[in-house]
């Protein structure tokens, strides 16, 4: 995706009005109030760049709502564990199956919704429900995927609106999609991933 102000990628630094979709969905991720708006930072991980969220305020909701079935997402959080529900990736409804990627209060492993059967991938392991670490202080490929799929809004940077559970730091990519990806396809995906943006996938 790319970030953008107007007609105009975002410079360095500068906050900006919308994410793009880059596919031809176009379910683009508008911020129109400025307090809100995330920041674009240049060659951050790999010399690409990423949006950076401040943890305050910082969110992005979809124009519209699709049923996703596998993420593949590449971020980290600025700490050395999750004070709260910090919001990567979730729905705007407050529902627990909207918690799509969200970190565990006080710990450094994402929140596993019970009453649905999520598989969890991290820079090529394989991570049991509830297990799957964060991608704390330094950047990782994770994946997940649902095999029924969430019917959401898609809100990047807050826990499905909740107060105070915002992401703070980066988010280089997200790759959404309607199917889960087979194992062979899901690691040749990760592995363009780790090449473009310099990370080690096992």
């Amino acid at each position: 995706a790319a970030a953008g102000v107007g007609a105009r990628p975002a410079r360095d630094g500068e906050t900006f009005t919308q994410w793009d979709d880059l596919s031809s969905n176009a379910i683009h991720l508008p911020q129109a109030t400025a307090n809100n708006q995330p920041k674009r930072q240049t060659a951050i991980v790999g010399g690409r760049d990423v949006v950076r969220c401040d943890g305050v305020n910082d969110l992005l909701v979809a124009g519209s709502s699709a049923i996703y079935k596998q993420f593949l997402v590449v971020a980290r959080y600025d700490g050395a564990s999750f004070p709260g529900y910090n919001g990567l990736l979730s729905g705007t409804n407050q529902l627990a199956a909207e918690a799509v990627l969200v970190g565990n209060s006080l710990g450094t492993v994402f929140y596993d919704e019970p009453a649905i059967t999520t598989v969890y991938h991290k820079d090529g392991t394989a991570y049991a429900e509830a297990s799957m670490s964060g991608p704390m202080s330094a950047f990782g490929i994770m994946s997940i995927s649902l095999a029924g799929g969430w019917d959401i809004t898609l809100n990047v940077g807050q826990d499905r609106l909740y107060a105070s559970r915002y992401w703070t730091n980066d988010i280089a990519a997200i790759v959404a999609l309607g199917e889960v990806l087979s194992t062979g396809d899901r690691a040749y995906a990760k592995g363009l991933l780790g090449r473009y943006y310099g990370i080690a996938v096992s």
